[in-house]
C-alpha cells in the first residue's frame, strides 16, 4: 500500500513536551487474553463516561485555561518587547558608527555558557549533552551555527534597510517554522493555515516594495541598499526558523539547560573565531564612549534575557507560538521607527501592514492538528 504524507515518520520525531502517552497500551503476560479484553472494555467504558467531562474541562473559558492563555500571551509579549529592544540598541549603535555584527553577539553566548554549562556539569549531564540528543551528536553544534549566523545576518541587515522593515521581514520566520515543523516534527496544519500564509506573504511583498520606494525619499532612514537589507532579513528568518524548531525538539526531549548551555558553548567559540577573522580591525577602531558602552550592555542584557526565557514559552506551547508572538514586535518597531529614527513611511506601508496582520490572524484562528509517530 502506498505510504501517504500522514503516515511518514517525522525526520526528528515527535517533539511533544508532555508525558501523556497511554500507559495501558501493554499489559503483562500474566493477565492473559481474558484479562487484556476485560481491561480494554473497562478502559473504553471509562473513556465514554468521562468524555463529556474532559471536554468541559478543556474548554477555553474555564478559569484555569484562561489563566494559562493569559500567561502565554503575556510571556510572548514580554519576549516580543525584548526582541524589539535588541533591534533598537542595534540601530542606535549603527548610527554611532559601531559596525561589529558578529562581535556584538559574543558576550551573549559567553554568558549562556557560563550560566548553563555549570548546571549541566553539576547534574552530571555535560558529557551526555556533548554526545547529542538521541545520539544525534551533530544537532546542537548545528543549531548553534544556525543561531550564530542568524544573529550576524540580522544585525548586518540593519545597515542596509530601515528599522521597521527589518523587524517586519524577520516575521517570515513564522512561515519557515511552519514548513520545518511539518517536515521534521510531523505536525500537520489545515487549509486556513496555508491561506493565512499566502495572505501574509502578499503583505510581506508590499513591505519590500515600500522599502525600496522609501530609499529614494530618505536614504538615512531606509538604509544604503534596502533590497539587499530585505534579502538579508529573509535569510535571517530562515536561519532563526531552523534554530527555533531545533530548540523545540531539544527542549522537549531534554530541557532548556541542554539547549542554552551547549548552544552558548558552541556559539561562543564559533562567533569568537568568526569575529576575530572578520572584525578585529573594526573593534580596535571603536571609541568606547559611555553611551556606546551603555547601548552595548543594553543589547547584551536584552538578548540574554530573551534567550533564557524563550525555552519557557516553547516548552509550554511550541516554536510556532513563539514566532507568532514575535509578530507583535513589528507593531512596537513601527512606532519606534517613526518617533525615534524619523523613518519616512510610504503609503504602501500602511496598506501592506494590515494585510500581514490579516494573514497572521487567519493563521492563529485555524486549529492545529498534530500527527506524529
Amino acid at each position: 500500500m502506498m505510504e501517504t504524507d500522514f503516515d511518514r515518520e517525522p525526520l526528528l520525531g515527535s517533539a511533544a513536551c508532555d508525558d501523556t502517552e497511554d500507559k495501558h497500551k501493554s499489559l503483562t503476560s500474566s493477565q492473559g487474553v481474558e484479562g487484556t479484553i476485560a481491561a480494554g472494555r473497562s478502559r473504553i467504558s471509562t473513556d465514554v463516561r468521562t468524555s463529556t467531562t474532559r471536554q468541559k474541562q478543556d474548554a477555553w473559558y474555564q478559569p484555569a485555561n484562561i489563566w494559562r492563555i493569559c500567561n502565554l500571551v503575556f510571556l510572548g509579549q514580554f519576549l516580543s518587547m525584548l526582541l524589539c529592544s535588541t533591534g533598537v540598541f542595534t540601530k542606535l549603535l549603527i548610527l554611532r558608527g559601531v559596525d561589529i555584527p558578529m562581535t556584538q553577539n559574543i558576550p551573549n553566548y559567553v554568558l549562556l555558557s557560563l550560566v548553563y554549562v555549570p548546571q549541566l556539569v553539576q547534574r552530571g549531564q555535560f558529557m551526555s549533552a556533548v554526545k547529542g540528543i538521541n545520539s544525534r551528536w551533530y544537532l546542537l553544534p548545528l543549531l548553534a551555527a544556525f543561531d550564530v549566523e542568524a544573529n550576524y545576518v540580522i544585525v548586518l541587515a540593519y545597515q542596509y534597510t530601515n528599522f521597521t522593515s527589518a523587524q517586519l521581514l524577520d516575521g517570515l520566520a513564522t512561515f519557515f517554522v511552519l514548513g520545518l515543523s511539518w517536515l521534521l516534527l510531523g505536525k500537520r496544519y489545515s487549509l486556513l493555515h496555508y491561506l493565512g500564509i499566502l495572505v501574509a506573504l502578499v503583505g510581506m511583498g508590499g513591505i519590500i516594495a515600500a522599502d525600496t520606494l522609501a530609499s529614494d525619499a530618505s536614504d538615512r532612514a531606509a538604509g544604503s541598499n534596502p533590497l539587499l537589507g530585505d534579502m538579508l532579513c529573509v535569510t535571517a528568518a530562515a536561519l532563526y526558523a531552523c534554530s527555533n524548531v531545533g530548540e523545540e525538539y531539544v527542549v522537549c526531549q531534554a530541557d532548556k539547560t541542554h539547549f542554552l548551555g551547549m548552544v552558548g558553548l558552541f556559539g561562543a567559540v564559533l562567533s569568537a573565531v568568526q569575529g576575530a577573522v572578520l572584525e578585529h580591525d573594526r573593534v580596535r577602531a571603536i571609541a568606547w564612549t559611555p553611551d556606546i558602552v551603555a547601548l552595548f550592555v543594553g543589547y547584551v542584557a536584552s538578548l540574554f534575557a530573551l534567550y533564557s526565557l524563550v525555552p519557557l514559552l516553547i516548552a509550554r506551547s511550541s516554536a510556532m507560538m513563539f514566532n507568532l508572538s514575535m509578530v507583535s514586535a513589528d507593531f512596537y518597531s513601527f512606532l519606534i521607527g517613526m518617533f525615534l529614527f524619523k523613518s519616512n513611511f510610504q503609503m504602501l506601508y500602511f496598506v501592506s501592514f494590515p494585510v500581514v496582520l490579516v494573514g497572521l490572524g487567519m493563521y492563529i484562528k485555524a486549529p492545529e492538528r498534530i500527527e506524529s509517530s
